[in-house]
């Protein structure tokens, strides 16, 4: 009898243990695949690529109103990678803790930095509400900045 409750023990030890392997195995295919979480629409992100194969999502930091400046902030601080591999971002880079979207193409940011794969709000936390560019919006800008630039240049020859 005492034999069979020892063998019983062990069975349900065993047991557990590997449900929890299995479990964590789930956890670390649910970061790899973060990008099915990622509530903005296409064309609103850049996909960054590096050499390793791996990529991030980032998004301009561009309120209205403001110049581009060329301030990304990364939406999730791993990257994509092949399967096998993990990799970080750079830690310190600007991420975004949390994001909300919101409407008419803006979303409401609170930004943090990288560190070991994860963003950590900045202290004291800094929220903001940030426009979304779409596809060709950054080229379509500059466009419109050359021809005004242009403009200009012409106005300056017929006042000569």
């Amino acid at each position: 009898m005492l034999l069979l409750k020892l063998t019983l023990v062990i069975l349900i030890l065993e047991i557990g243990e590997r449900t929890m392997c299995s479990k964590s195995g789930s956890t670390s295919s649910a970061q790899e695949n973060e990008d099915v979480s990622n509530p903005l629409p296409p064309g609103t992100y850049i996909n960054v690529p590096d050499e390793k194969g791996c990529s991030y999502k980032q998004i301009l930091d561009y309120s209205e109103g403001e110049a581009l400046m060329g301030n990304y902030l990364v939406l999730t601080c791993t990257k994509s990678c092949p399967p096998g591999q993990k990799r970080n971002v750079v830690d310190g880079n600007k991420c975004t803790a949390t994001l909300k979207l919101l409407t008419n193409g803006t979303v409401d940011v609170t930004v943090g930095s990288c560190a070991g794969g994860s963003c950590i709000p900045d202290s004291p936390p800094h929220s903001r509400i940030i426009t979304l560019l779409e596809e060709g919006a950054e080229e379509e800008e500059e466009e419109e900045a050359e021809g005004e630039e242009k403009a200009e240049g012409e106005d300056e020859e017929e006042e000569e």
